[in-house]
């Protein structure tokens, strides 16, 4: 018989487990839905079991060993859930320096939940509180020939398709010369 460890959550735990001294873990993803299993085989190839996490949650986050009967525990996995399907986003500006007639091209930047990369995002660009581009795929603002009434604090925010899930950047003070 195999066990499974969590020094968390212990008790939160339903399961298929898998006899050994090899210990595996994966967190897989379909639709909302996230599974972790861990996989313990014995060497001799003779019994396998299985434990799994249905829907796993970052409560589940925690360290994770194989036991057996006749073997010594695994090491330890230590497998990471996030609820999390995107970063708070953060507003790049690409030139350090902008003047007057240059090119100004504003990046917001997030990252997407590895389990959830095709995740359509659209992104709204704000100066000073005011909406200068709606929401959109293109996760940039550009302005061809930016001039002193570009200057300002520009935030950005991102949303998810249907809007349940929104952040918003911190400011950032762009100054045109």
């Amino acid at each position: 018989m195999c066990k499974g460890y969590n020094k968390l959550d212990f008790d939160l735990l339903t399961c298929v487990l898998y006899l050994s001294t090899l210990f595996l873990a994966s967190v897989e993803s379909s639709g909302n839905k996230k599974d972790m299993s861990y996989k313990c085989k014995t060497n001799k190839k003779t019994r396998q079991e299985k434990y799994t996490i249905v829907t796993a949650k970052v409560k589940h986050n925690g360290e994770y060993q194989c036991k057996s009967h006749s073997s010594d525990r695994s090491e330890a996995v230590r497998p990471a859930v996030s609820d999390e399907l995107f970063s708070k986003p953060g507003i790049s500006v690409y030139m350090w320096y902008l003047y007057e007639g240059d090119h100004m091209t504003i990046t917001c930047d997030t990252k997407l939940s590895p389990h959830r990369e095709t995740t359509e995002l659209q992104f709204v660009f704000y100066r000073n509180g005011h909406n200068v581009q709606g929401f959109s795929l293109s996760n940039q603002y550009g302005v061809p020939s930016a001039q002193l009434e570009d200057s300002g604090n520009y935030t950005c925010e991102v949303q998810t398709p249907t809007g349940s899930v929104r952040k918003t950047s911190d400011s950032k003070n762009i100054q045109i010369k």
